[in-house]
């Protein structure tokens, strides 16, 4: 059986139930093999299409915010509190670096959330959360996937460079390797964002409901509504706060597969 059957059965038996389902593979120099199912009622997924790529955005955080720390000798390492001006020292008592915001051993958990409203400061959102940000585990100690460090290496990446983080990212990452994809839909086309894949949920009933993206705000970052997020106000540090850095790129699965290889 050819390889393209096999990966067009293995994901037709995954949507339905889910809005889509695919797979892309890149060999060597021959052309990249993909297989899409989307279920009935939905916008159809094709390779060129944008989406939410959720976890799979730490990829190209981790890399541009390297990229940043590499060009500053000592950062990695470095206090956080210092770089944000925000006190974020453990309640233990050691502060954490952008090393551990990367590896996941910051001390720093999701348990209380870790979105941060538009137009509310880094410093305003740690103090009214106090001490649910942080885990019983001191920096350096355990491993703990965390949303919210991902977001704050990105916040150090813009102060350490002056830069916006979208930029750094479409600078140090994606443009170099010929990928078009953006956090929150920044620096995309317009026909990108037309033509953007929405993520969907299914309802009691089993239909498939647009969450995220069912409308995208033409320009500059698109919120979860097709609101518009104004980024060219405030100081660096706080545009990496509404760009969603730990799980909002939107990047076609051609992309993706472009990303990978980089």
């Amino acid at each position: 059986m050819a390889l393209q059957e096999v990966l067009q059965g293995a994901v037709s038996r995954l949507a339905p139930p889910l809005a889509h389902a695919a797979v892309g593979l890149s060999l060597g120099d021959d052309p990249p093999v993909f297989a899409i199912a989307s279920a009935e009622g939905v916008r159809p997924m094709t390779p060129d299409r944008a989406f939410r790529a959720a976890s799979i955005s730490k990829i190209a955080t981790g890399q541009a915010v390297w990229a940043v720390l590499k060009k500053t000798p000592g950062s990695a390492d470095a206090n956080v509190s210092d770089m944000l001006g925000v006190d974020l020292s453990h309640p233990s008592g050691p502060p954490i670096t952008p090393r551990q915001l990367l590896s996941h051993s910051s001390g720093l958990w999701d348990e209380a959330g870790y979105l941060m409203p538009p137009g509310v400061s880094l410093s305003d959102w740690v103090v009214s959360m106090g001490p649910s940000i942080w885990s019983p585990d001191p920096p350096g100690s355990v491993y703990r996937y965390c949303n919210l460090g991902y977001i704050l290496a990105a916040a150090c990446a813009e102060r350490l460079s002056g830069v916006r983080f979208d930029v750094l990212a479409r600078r140090d990452v994606l443009g170099p390797a010929g990928i078009e994809a953006g956090f929150n839909w920044t620096g995309m086309s317009s026909d990108a964002r037309k033509n953007g894949l929405p993520c969907y949920r299914a309802d009691p009933m089993g239909r498939q409901v647009a969450q995220i993206d069912d409308v995208v705000a033409p320009n500059d970052a698109s919120g979860p509504n097709g609101e518009t997020i104004r980024l060219d106000t405030g100081s660096p540090g706080e545009a990496a706060l509404v760009l969603s850095p730990q799980g909002g790129l939107r990047i076609s699965l051609e992309n993706a597969l472009r990303l990978a290889r980089a």
